[in-house]
């Protein structure tokens, strides 16, 4: 039960921090 609410929450929030992740890099890499 507690393994699906993860998968669930993983496969929401997956993308949304990817793009978190790739802004933050893109800031980094202009400094």
């Amino acid at each position: 039960m507690t393994a699906g609410l993860v998968v669930v929450i993983w496969a929401l929030a997956g993308p949304a921090l990817a793009q978190l992740f790739q802004q933050a890099i893109d800031q980094v890499s202009s400094f």
